[in-house]
């Protein structure tokens, strides 16, 4: 497989995927199904804030005014995680841009059921999924590759400090494009919900963070 193409950033980005939700932690597909964040992922989202902050200090803003703008999924679960972020940021009332290109890709007739109830019930499709993770569309959805050119897109258009929520399948594909990966390792790139990702200057760096309580 060859690489993708290399977008490189000419301002810091900031990438969070959403908190958890109930059906993160039952191994459930999610797609576009509108799941919102449990009390864990609460949790994870205030956490990110709170790290956030501390990696950015006085930088979060130029001259009294933000220096970043914020993006979200539409999705709940990535709004709401947003928002929890904003928070602890000290900016609740910030316009943030919700863009439907950050998106989870579409899973489909599988959204809703476990990686072991698919393999059950669409075993030709699941055997084909694990062939090809990165081309292999989900019946009735979409695969890794079909986010590839929006958001390109999307990352083409920025003009400034980013801060982005979104989820973990586009995540993988927005990471890799902006580090050049290769599609075979797009698919294994981790993309916990206790860490943030950030890119300046070419550099990826992986922020940890913990709940408290």
């Amino acid at each position: 497989m060859a690489f993708l193409e290399q977008v490189r950033l000419s301002h810091p980005l900031y990438f969070f995927r959403h908190g958890q939700t109930d059906w993160n932690a039952e191994k459930r597909c999610q797609g576009l199904t509108d799941i919102p964040v449990n009390a864990t992922g609460e949790n994870q989202a205030r956490a990110y804030g709170r790290v956030l902050k501390g990696v950015l200090g006085p930088h979060l803003f130029n001259r009294k005014r933000l220096a970043f703008t914020f993006y979200s999924s539409p999705l709940s679960r990535a709004s709401r995680t947003m928002a929890l972020i904003c928070h602890e940021l000290g900016c609740a009332d910030v316009s943030v841009e919700v863009d439907e290109r950050l998106t989870e890709i579409d899973h489909g007739a599988w959204n809703g059921f476990t990686y072991d109830e698919i393999r059950e019930k669409w075993p030709e499709d699941y055997a084909s999924l694990q062939a090809d993770k990165w081309a292999t569309r989900r019946p009735e959805g979409e695969s890794y590759e079909d986010r590839v050119e929006p958001l390109t897109r999307f990352l083409k258009e920025l003009t400034g400090p980013a801060i982005v929520v979104g989820h973990g399948g586009t995540g993988r594909v927005l990471r890799a494009i902006i580090a050049g990966h290769p599609p075979s390792q797009v698919v294994h790139l981790p993309m916990s919900q206790d860490q943030f990702y950030a890119f300046d200057s070419g550099v990826e760096t992986i922020h940890l963070c913990h709940e408290e309580g």
